[in-house]
């Protein structure tokens, strides 16, 4: 069925104040809590070996043009004493869509919040994103290797 308050919302958002480009309400927006990230302990603590996620379908907003932004977030770490638990990573990565914020700001968030959740030996967090202005944007940022604390 076509709806055309939601035609409406796309093409003028700034006629309907509280709404975001998408038409939700602002006021009920829930931000992002690291502390829902969930951990399992680590079956092999004595072995170092490497995870890997790819969340290919992160988005937030663009603080310049109030836009979203696209990305797919790698992340590899090697295990400390726990591991990250798959459901709540992927729930706390999708949390971030409606958070406006710079490419290197999310990144170097996530890889604070995740570290101070798993502490694992080592972390690398990448976010590869999306076209945007003719340009291609990684940002990589790393915890561990050779003492760093990833900054």
């Amino acid at each position: 069925m076509w709806r055309p308050s939601i035609l409406f919302v796309w093409a003028n958002p700034s006629r309907c104040p509280g709404f975001d480009w998408t038409g939700n309400d602002l006021n009920t927006k829930q931000p992002y809590n690291s502390s829902d990230l969930r951990t399992v302990e680590n079956p092999e603590p004595g072995r170092r070996y490497t995870v890997d996620f790819r969340f290919p379908e992160f988005t937030a907003i663009y603080p310049t043009t109030s836009e979203p932004v696209f990305a797919t977030v790698s992340i590899r770490y090697v295990p400390g004493g726990t591991c990250l638990e798959t459901v709540s990573l992927k729930a706390y990565l999708g949390s971030y869509r409606d958070e406006v914020m710079f490419y290197e700001g999310l990144v170097n968030r996530i890889l604070d919040d995740l570290v101070a959740a798993c502490e694992p030996r080592e972390m690398e967090v990448e976010g590869a994103f999306t076209v945007r202005g003719g340009i291609e944007t990684r940002v990589t940022c790393r915890f561990g290797s050779g003492g760093q604390d990833g900054r």
